[in-house]
């Protein structure tokens, strides 16, 4: 019985770890320190996401695996407060927010626990702060190196490369 206890114990530590670990990911956004293009890199970075930016007020920073390849971390720059909020809102049209693997076809949600989705929402975002979806990899089939493309009921962002 003692046995029985200890690896209950181990396996609710474990999971209270992880979930406050999304949780700290979701709930402290980060903020952009520069809109500028970093040094040696030409205009196309910044410009390569000018009509997803004119249309929606986001541009994508970064899709990275993460969570030991288990989550994929999709993160966005909010460039317009006003046109950003179809996305950060979570009302009927967008509530289903989702990940496609370019290769495969295979889609990837974003995981609903107790306390959500594990996605950034808000009716305030704010201009020049990063918000970030957690997208579930299992079986770990989206590899680094991979392209796949993000959608938000109407939003759609292709040819991103996973880091």
């Amino acid at each position: 019985m003692a046995h029985k206890l200890t690896i209950s114990r181990s396996v609710l530590f474990t999971e209270a770890l992880f979930f406050l670990l999304v949780l700290s990911l979701l709930l402290c956004p980060v903020s952009s320190f520069s809109d500028e293009t970093p040094a040696g890199q030409g205009k196309e970075p910044q410009n390569k996401y000018k009509v997803l930016e004119d249309r929606w007020g986001v541009r994508p920073v970064s899709t990275r695996l993460t969570a030991s390849n288990y989550f994929v971390d999709f993160r966005y720059l909010v460039t317009d407060s006003e046109k950003s909020k179809a996305i950060l809102s979570r009302n009927k049209e967008n509530r289903e927010a989702f990940l496609l693997a370019q290769k495969t076809g295979k889609k990837f949600t974003v995981p609903v626990t107790k306390m959500g989705a594990l996605r950034s929402t808000t009716l305030s975002p704010k201009k020049g702060r990063q918000y970030t979806i957690l997208f579930s990899n299992m079986g770990k089939s989206i590899k680094k190196g991979d392209k796949v493309s993000v959608v938000i009921g109407k939003f759609k962002v292709e040819n991103l490369t996973v880091e």
